[in-house]
């Protein structure tokens, strides 16, 4: 799925670099630029997401058959994303992966599966932070939500204490907060993070209301 008008390698190359957005000139370039900038921070949203479930499948207790989907397989999925997306550059496959156990084939939690489980989507901007065993707890200043759809002006969440540099008072973003305590909170400050992920989640909102959440990851 393309979030924009459809770039080439220069565009996609420009972004990686960290080169500065061109003049448009009436070209279009600036607008393909922006696209592979908005997809580029997609990706980053799904291999932040494959790098969790990596990080939280339990190892096996002993060799046996091969039923559980390797850490090598899912890395090589990540790798051929980028590699896609690199290639083509006309989009990105909205679409995460994660071990399995091979019981129930391979689990692939989707956007909206990933919205089922949240309990709070909002936008807004971090109003203080306070210390709190064992963490941190933020107050955000809420200017749109999606979930719940209706609520108080601010919004409260626990984060690691060790992420508060993350939190500094006057920072906007896009926070969403799982229903699982022991995950953590997906937050994105920069402005193409924050529309993507913004996007990504008002689309996937209605098809979560009919997903069930199983449980955590």
């Amino acid at each position: 799925m393309n979030t924009g008008e459809p770039y080439g390698s220069d565009e996609l190359m420009a972004v990686l670099l960290g080169e500065p957005a061109p003049r448009d000139g009436g070209s279009g370039t600036a607008a393909r630029y922006a696209a592979a900038e908005r997809d580029l921070a997609v990706l980053g949203t799904q291999l932040r997401l494959i790098g969790d479930a990596l990080a939280a499948a339990p190892e096996p207790a002993a060799p046996g058959p091969p039923a559980r989907r390797s850490r090598w397989r899912v890395l090589a999925l990540a790798a051929s994303l980028v590699g896609a997306a690199a290639l083509a550059g006309t989009g990105i496959m909205w679409s995460v992966a994660r071990p399995s156990d091979g019981r129930h084939g391979d689990a692939k939690p989707t956007h909206e599966g990933i919205m089922a489980c949240a309990r709070l989507v909002v936008d807004g901007t971090v109003n203080r932070t306070e210390r709190v065993a064992p963490g941190l707890r933020v107050v955000l200043d809420v200017e749109r939500r999606l979930k719940p759809e209706r609520g108080p002006r601010q919004a409260v969440f626990l984060v690691p204490g060790k992420d508060a540099d993350h939190y500094p008072p006057g920072a906007r973003m896009v926070v969403r907060v799982s229903r699982f305590p022991g995950e953590g909170v997906d937050s994105y400050t920069a402005a193409a993070d924050r529309a993507a992920a913004w996007e990504w989640m008002s689309a996937a909102l209605p098809g979560s209301r009919d997903v069930e959440c199983s449980g955590p990851g």
